[in-house]
């Protein structure tokens, strides 16, 4: 999988944006249950590199019809989703709940998009 989204982001298939916040999120917030109680919560390697995490990451989330085009609400919506994922395999019911993270941070797309950035050389 990584190999596969690594090739995508080179050819300029999908932006690098979402993928990589995404799986900072994800290791973010696995490392923050980790650190709480490392008994009971998982590594953050160990939610990188299991389940849909990469699929998800790559090809999943980088989807055009649903995923923000801008750069800072790119970052946001990846670090969100990925974070909704490890609040969904920790504190929900769910095992593995990316599809349902990303149909979440979907939810929020069309808010985020309205962040754009100050045109250059425009005043008030």
């Amino acid at each position: 999988m990584l190999v596969g989204g690594l090739y995508l982001i080179f050819r300029g298939v999908i932006r690098w944006e979402i993928p990589v916040s995404f799986l900072a999120g994800v290791a973010a917030t696995a490392a923050v249950f980790h650190a709480v109680d490392p008994q009971k919560f998982a590594s953050p390697a160990f939610h990188l590199l299991t389940g849909f995490t990469l699929f998800g990451a790559f090809f999943l989330a980088t989807e055009d019809a649903s995923s923000p085009v801008n750069f800072i609400p790119m970052l946001i919506f990846g670090a969100s989703a990925g974070a909704i994922v490890v609040f969904i395999r920790n504190i929900g019911v769910f095992a593995e709940g990316l599809v349902f993270a990303i149909l979440v941070g979907n939810l929020i797309q069309p808010l985020l998009d309205k962040i754009r950035p100050k045109a250059l050389g425009k005043v008030g």
